[in-house]
């Protein structure tokens, strides 16, 4: 099962976002 996968990225994400803003996530994904 892939869920706590997803939503431990869910999180990590969302902590990104938290610390740098979320145009940081758009530039660390590619």
């Amino acid at each position: 099962m892939q869920d706590g996968k997803q939503k431990a990225l869910d999180t990590a994400l969302a902590q990104i976002e938290k610390q740098f803003g979320k145009g940081s996530v758009m530039l660390l994904g590619q």
